[in-house]
């Protein structure tokens, strides 16, 4: 039920459909965000050592979601301090982005390194 309420959420956000969405997973894809952080408040923020801190609940959620969505356990890889530390880099070198271009590029960074086996492409 989680899931597919997580599901029907993602892809009312997605300009094309989800299953279509894998195969062009890259940093051009557009992917439109409710109630996203801007890399200045995510600096800002992560600053202040919070252990639970909006902007690091929302990218978890989104993470989550977007591996949901596709049905590519990306975040066996990971863990939320990996995103979060990744997420600091990536603000710092980006401060004019939102978090949910971040999100994306990080993902695409854990399918880059998945294990592919026979008949897997991404």
């Amino acid at each position: 039920m989680v899931q597919t309420l997580a599901l029907l959420v993602l892809a009312s956000f997605m300009p094309a459909p989800a299953a279509a969405v894998d195969a062009n997973l890259d940093a051009q894809t557009e992917i439109t965000t409710i109630a996203d952080w801007s890399c200045e408040e995510w600096t800002r923020r992560r600053a202040l050592k919070e252990r639970t801190d909006p902007p690091q609940m929302w990218l978890v959620g989104y993470l989550t979601g977007m591996s949901s969505a596709l049905r590519i356990d990306a975040l066996a890889i990971s863990s939320a301090g990996d995103a979060f530390d990744w997420m600091d880099t990536w603000c710092l070198a980006h401060p004019a982005e939102f978090i949910s271009r971040g999100g994306h590029m990080y993902f695409k960074t854990l399918l880059d390194r998945l294990p592919r086996g026979p008949g897997i492409s991404l």
